[in-house]
Formats: C-alpha cells, sequence, structure tokens
C-alpha cells in the first residue's frame, strides 16, 4: 500500500499535478506522511532517513523550512529538537555536547 501511495504522488509531480493540489489536500498528504514517518522512528528508537538520496537539497530545505515555520519553531527550538534526535553513536561535533552527554574531563562514563 505504501508503495502505490508513494507512485501516485510522484505520478502527480511528474504531471505537474502538486501544484494543483489545494493547499487542503496537500496538507492532507503531509500530514498523514508526517505521522507516518514520526510512528516508524518511534517504534524503531532510532531516526530513519526520511528521503531517498535523489530528493535535493533545495526540496529538502524547502520541507524543512516549512515545517519549522508551521509549527512556530524558533532556532533555540530546533536545536534542541536537533539534538534530542541525533543518530545513536554518531559523535556530536567538537565543542558541542548534546543533551545526556558527558562533559569532557568529568569522570562520567557515557552509557553504551
Amino acid at each position: 500500500m505504501a508503495m502505490t501511495v508513494a507512485e501516485s504522488i510522484d505520478a502527480l509531480t511528474a504531471d505537474a499535478g502538486a501544484g494543483k493540489l489545494s493547499p487542503a489536500e496537500l496538507r492532507a498528504v503531509m500530514s498523514a506522511a508526517i505521522r507516518l514517518y514520526a510512528g516508524a522512528v518511534e517504534a524503531a528508537g532510532a531516526e530513519i532517513a526520511p528521503a531517498d538520496p535523489e530528493i535535493s537539497a533545495t526540496d529538502a530545505m524547502v520541507l524543512a523550512c516549512a515545517l519549522v515555520r508551521s509549527q512556530d519553531f524558533t532556532p533555540f527550538d530546533l536545536a534542541l529538537w536537533f539534538s534530542r534526535t541525533a543518530q545513536p553513536g554518531v559523535p556530536s561535533a567538537p565543542g558541542i555536547l548534546r543533551a545526556g552527554e558527558a562533559l569532557p574531563d568529568s569522570g562520567v562514563v557515557d552509557k553504551p
């Protein structure tokens, strides 16, 4: 069923039909996809790559910015959520600690 939905959305895009969707129709499709993704991530207990590599950086950022604005997030909110959903085993940038990471030289050992 999921592949049929994905193929239908791809067909809309190929036929320039995405521009023909009403805002309400687009919100319904996006809201369902967002709930599907969030549920899968919660069930997996880890972040799942949300898109195939052929999605352009521009397309990804258009959606990311729209989602941030739609929820009235601030850059601070985004930073908190970004660190919350970091992939396990991927170290944070040097000098930046994620929530739950031990301070360097604190003697605290991170849980594996």
